[in-house]
């Protein structure tokens, strides 16, 4: 079982600079791995749609809406034990619903002055939930499972 970061990649998210940070965030993650010399870096991958590896040297497409069946095939398939969830919010009640459902350690990373902030709250609790300024300790809570 694997840590995997997961890059909210919906329409939503290319509204109100929220890509740029998103890119940001992912950069600096990326730094975060390489200072802290980690030998396992989780793998990163974006979701919109569909669910695809992201790649540093890929601008990321900001379109359409999440979509449940491609996270639980996903889940399916790699089985993680810990999720590092980047979003605004934006999301079903049928997707806040299969995450209530699965047993999933999440860590959230919100990005976006309208971030649904009651949704993430209904979906993953209070506990986990970080500000974007927040990534160093966001980052080393989703790492320590």
């Amino acid at each position: 079982m694997e840590k995997v970061i997961i890059a909210d990649a919906s329409g939503s998210m290319s509204e109100n600079g929220k890509n740029d940070v998103m890119h940001y965030v992912l950069f600096s993650i990326g730094k975060i791995c390489d200072m802290n010399s980690l030998a396992d870096k989780p793998k990163i991958f974006v979701w919109n749609e569909d669910i695809s590896e992201f790649t540093y040297s890929n601008p990321i497409k900001f379109y359409g809406k999440l979509n449940k069946n491609s996270l639980e095939k996903f889940f399916s398939a790699i089985n993680p034990a810990s999720v590092l969830f980047i979003t605004d919010g934006c999301f079903s009640s049928e997707i806040k619903k299969f995450i209530l459902d699965c047993k999933i350690r999440f860590t959230v990373l919100k990005i976006g002055c309208d971030c649904d902030t009651s949704m993430l709250k209904a979906a993953f609790g209070s506990n986990r939930i970080f500000e974007t300024s927040d990534i160093v300790p966001c980052f080393f809570d989703f790492n320590k499972c």
